[in-house]
């Protein structure tokens, strides 16, 4: 509490031990200090401690008049990288999925696990023999698909099933559904591209007899799926059929591919970045990395992030193409990217990584006892995800916490 009047009694105070008072920028004391204001007028304190911010107030005081300001001192505290550690049970293959302050994951032992913002379990569900998909959530249900090919729907507030449907094939390598404008899409490692309802009910199917083991991507009516057989397909959202194709060089594995300024980015696992006129599929640049790419394209302000297995995270033009930066981790990046608290983040096998996104240059990182499973996702004020030894881990960007 700092007390200031210009009358007889006139001191500041502060609640903080061995603090250091200024008044009008002079150093007047510790802890109390009584002062004569005259007539009135302007006075600046200042009370500083030690591991406290500067207080600072400035206040009008008028004669004959007793001023109380109450000051709160604030101190930083440093807290650890890792915010907490959960147990899923089992390996989680795909990064968490964070919706309405919960964290939802599919487990390879074939549960829906929902956690709150702290790690604390909420729904733990068994489903299935195993998930190596990702799930999607819309209007507090998760929708996924098991390596049985079974389409399974739950409530991630009770935990209910709503319903389940055998789809033919299963989703494999972090791939999940797609949910637009009230349909559910997917396509399976079977080849079979689908439409349904929220209810379950299939509305449209097309099969196109190559293996899929990437997930859906959908653009001004269109759905852009990659194949195992090296095409690149255009379905049309409304019924399936095809708008166009086009031969690619390698296999699409884990990623999504992703839709900028009317421009399709996807990298291959033979190492080719591919940029591609989304309206007839024709080339508009590519890029060679050291590396296969199963990374999906971070896109933020014009510019593409992907990892590739030849250690590096590049940062590309998206116009031509060109190699703006590149950071190398010294270790394959097989995990996807993300942009949150004004970082790029990357992992590799056990280390996470924050990057500058102007030019690259590493910010901090934190190396886990464990083998990382998952790409991180952002979940609130953290990042999420998995290891695999089955837990789900909760990292901070910020290491300092102001205290009152």
């Amino acid at each position: 509490m700092i007390i200031i009047s210009s009358i007889k009694s006139k001191h500041v105070q502060s609640p903080v031990k061995r603090s250091r008072i200024y008044i009008n920028s002079k150093f007047r004391g510790y802890n109390r200090y009584k002062f004569e204001a005259g007539k009135g007028g302007d006075v600046l304190v200042r009370v500083t401690a030690k591991g406290f911010r500067d207080f600072r107030k400035s206040v009008k005081v008028k004669e004959g008049e007793t001023l109380t300001v109450r000051s709160v001192m604030i101190r930083s505290k440093l807290l650890d990288r890792i915010n907490w550690v959960s147990r899923a049970g089992a390996p989680i293959s795909a990064a968490p999925v964070y919706y309405g302050d919960r964290i939802i994951s599919c487990t390879e032992n074939g549960k829906i696990i929902v956690m709150s913002s702290s790690g604390r379990t909420i729904v733990s569900k068994s489903l299935s023999k195993g998930f190596k998909s990702k799930p999607v959530v819309y209007k507090n249900n998760a929708f996924a698909v098991d390596v049985d090919g079974v389409f399974f729907s739950v409530n991630i507030v009770t935990g209910k099933l709503n319903w389940k449907v055998n789809t033919g094939g299963p989703l494999l390598f972090k791939s999940g559904p797609l949910v637009i404008d009230g349909k559910i899409f997917l396509a399976t490692g079977y080849g079979n591209v689908m439409a349904y309802s929220l209810k379950g009910e299939k509305i449209w199917n097309n099969n196109l007899d190559e293996a899929v083991y990437n997930s859906i991507q959908y653009y001004k009516g269109r759905l852009l799926i990659a194949t195992d057989a090296l095409k690149i397909y255009a379905l049309d959202a409304g019924d399936g059929d095809e708008l166009w194709s086009r031969d690619i060089d390698g296999r699409v594995i884990t990623l999504s591919p992703q839709v900028y300024k009317d421009i399709l980015f996807f990298g291959c696992y033979s190492g080719k970045f591919y940029a591609l006129d989304v309206d007839d599929g024709d080339p508009i640049w590519t890029f060679q990395s050291g590396g296969s790419i199963y990374s999906t394209a971070l896109i933020r302000k014009g510019i593409l992030f992907f990892g590739s297995d030849d250690g590096n995270l590049y940062a590309l033009s998206h116009a031509q193409g060109k190699v703006l930066w590149k950071f190398n981790a010294g270790k394959p990046l097989k995990h996807s990217p993300i942009s949150a608290f004004g970082n790029i983040f990357i992992t590799d096998k056990d280390t996470i990584y924050a990057l500058n996104p102007e030019n690259g240059s590493l910010k901090w990182k934190n190396k886990f006892n464990g083998t990382i499973k998952t790409s991180p996702s952002v979940a609130g004020n953290m990042l999420i995800l998995g290891l695999v030894n089955g837990d789900v881990v909760s990292v901070r960007n910020n290491l300092v916490q102001s205290v009152k």
